[in-house]
């Protein structure tokens, strides 16, 4: 029903999908990081403290792979990359105690990766107990699109912990798509003084609303919800051709829009 929401949203407000910064695909481009284990490290080894401690990076194993479990069939996962101190772009091969942290600043272009969005978080301690952040980011401007923190106790089942961020934080699409309609409201707002938003967004709403909906329902009818994505592109170098609201009907989907459309058809009928 949101995904729904959303694209009858899109669809009254005109709006294109589109990002400022970084690359439009059929999926959107996320990175994983790990998670920064913000924890000070016991100076005995071997013992149970110590066992606690390399425990405690293991969540980012646990919550990444829940991640990429539930969301693999709406957005694309790809590797981490750093910048090395030679500024050049490299594989970051993380490791129990050095895991692979995000870099500060703009993220949307690594060498010939190209990321939308990030996968990061921490785990701190808070007095004996502890909480992890999980949370995605754009990976352009670094703004935090969803987070969230579940506190445990040392005793915790770890595995439990990090699942339960994760399924928190899903689904993904649901969160990208609501960001990256607001930030298009917002963006538009910020360019139109209140008498080209008079023209837009007329009082006496009815004929743009009619509008809107009837191409909606015209261009819904062309998608091809069969059509073959490869490496992140359609296999039919036509339908690349197509424009962004053709594939945002396409990225959300054969139910929905078929449900979308049923709604269109009912309110064309009372307006």
């Amino acid at each position: 029903m949101k995904y729904l929401y959303l694209l009858l949203l899109s669809i009254l407000s005109g709006a294109v999908y589109a990002q400022q910064c970084g690359t439009c695909g059929n999926k959107p481009k996320i990175a994983m990081y790990e998670l920064d284990v913000q924890v000070p490290k016991p100076e005995s080894e071997g013992n149970n403290a110590s066992n606690s401690w390399l425990d405690l990076h293991h969540i980012t194993s646990y919550a990444n792979s829940r991640l990429f479990e539930i969301n693999k069939n709406c957005v694309s996962f790809i590797q981490a990359l750093s910048i090395s101190d030679k500024k050049e772009v490299e594989l970051q091969l993380g490791t129990i105690t050095q895991p692979r942290l995000p870099q500060e600043g703009n993220l949307s272009q690594m060498g010939t990766y190209q990321y939308d969005y990030i996968v990061t978080g921490s785990v701190q301690q808070q007095g004996t107990s502890y909480v992890v952040n999980l949370q995605i980011q754009n990976a352009c401007n670094r703004n935090t699109i969803a987070s969230v923190s579940i506190p445990f106790q040392a005793t915790s089942e770890y595995k439990s912990i990090g699942e339960q961020a994760a399924n928190r934080l899903s689904p993904l699409i649901g969160k990208i798509n609501e960001y990256e309609f607001n930030e298009r409201e917002e963006n538009m707002d910020n360019k139109l003084d209140k008498g080209d938003n008079e023209k837009i967004y007329p009082s006496d709403a009815t004929d743009m609303v009619k509008k809107r909906l009837t191409q909606y329902l015209q261009l819904s009818a062309t998608v091809d919800f069969d059509a073959v994505v490869k490496d992140r592109r359609f296999v039919n170098p036509e339908y690349e051709k197509k424009s962004s609201d053709w594939k945002m009907c396409f990225r959300a989907g054969k139910e929905v829009n078929e449900a979308a459309r049923e709604f269109a058809k009912e309110w064309l009928k009372e307006l």
